[in-house]
């Protein structure tokens, strides 16, 4: 039996990133990865004298005092970033055009109102709504501590119905509502790959969040995506946590709503503390049982009296990809 303050299961950014924070408090952790590669998504591969990402081409929230940096100055690791080329984050071709979207996104209003001068309207109410929604969740996180709510900050949630009256939409029910014509509609969507959905299967909310951050600035690594990954990785190894690799995960032995060990590689892993998992949420759950009475000998050092409160969800990375 291996026994750590937290085990993490999963070397993705959000496994990292939380196993560097952890170690970055003085916690022993272990994090278990089936892949031979860190990363997760965006681990990098060599083919011949070339690296590439799996997944990413860029990411947000890089700027001085943004989410990446801060992340970066709390663990001690330094990490540049180039930004992209203002003119031109993305380029989306369609029968109908050929559109540079740039940075900021007032600075995408006056080209898409430049381009399509006859759908002003629809155009305006799209941009507002968007802007409207992201200001809102940025207010709403810094306006209320949900690990901490007091009943005060109820009184707090009426400013936000329109945020609220939302929730439920998709970004196609934003597209009707703004009344975007089918090349308009072909044109935006083009920027909703993240999603490998159509807009009538993406969250409203989800999409003005992702949009308007990649819309204040886009990032890549100067050396590399495997150069964040790879200083993550070392920041944990040189805090005395460990990085398993080809380690999959074959079971998490629950006993009475609690989790007890681990089993990857065949060796058995305890958590003093916490499980956190960075897998597929339903791989996780597959990967547990709780009969209440499970009989698997795990040797003399199995203390289930030490058994802790399972935490399938998944940890946030540390900026979204693009």
């Amino acid at each position: 039996m291996q026994t750590f303050d937290y085990v993490i299961l999963g070397a993705g950014l959000g496994g990292l990133s939380a196993a560097a924070c952890l170690t970055r408090q003085g916690y022993r952790v272990a994090v278990l990865e089936q892949h031979y590669l860190p990363g997760g998504c965006c681990h990098t591969f060599q083919y011949g004298d070339y690296s590439f990402c799996a997944d990413v081409h860029y990411i947000y929230q890089c700027g001085p005092g943004q989410t990446v940096a801060r992340f970066l100055n709390y663990i001690g690791k330094s990490v540049p970033f180039n930004s992209l080329d203002s003119d031109c984050v993305d380029r989306i071709i369609t029968p109908e055009v050929d559109f540079r979207i740039p940075l900021g996104w007032e600075n995408l209003r006056d080209r898409l109102l430049a381009t399509f001068a006859d759908e002003a309207k629809a155009i305006n109410l799209y941009c507002d709504e968007i802007a409207r929604l992201h200001q809102q969740m940025v207010a709403l996180g810094e306006d209320l501590r949900w690990y901490d709510l007091k009943w005060a900050d109820w009184i707090k949630l009426p400013k936000y119905w329109h945020l609220y009256s939302r929730r439920n939409w998709t970004l196609q029910d934003l597209y009707q509502h703004c009344g975007l014509s089918p090349k308009l509609q072909a044109l935006l969507a083009g920027q909703s790959g993240d999603y490998a959905l159509p807009p009538k299967d993406i969250a409203l909310l989800t999409h003005a969040s992702l949009v308007s951050d990649y819309a204040e600035g886009s990032y890549y690594p100067q050396h590399h995506f495997k150069h964040l990954v790879d200083t993550m990785v070392d920041a944990i190894i040189e805090g005395g946590g460990l990085v398993q690799f080809s380690t999959p995960v074959e079971h998490i032995e629950v006993r009475h709503r609690q989790v007890q060990f681990v089993i990857a590689g065949g060796i058995f892993y305890q958590a003093q503390k916490a499980y956190i998992s960075d897998l597929d949420p339903k791989l996780t759950v597959s990967l547990m049982t709780d009969d209440g009475n499970s009989e698997l000998d795990n040797g003399p050092d199995h203390r289930p009296d030490q058994g802790l409160d399972h935490r399938p969800d998944q940890v946030p990375g540390s900026g979204a990809k693009k």
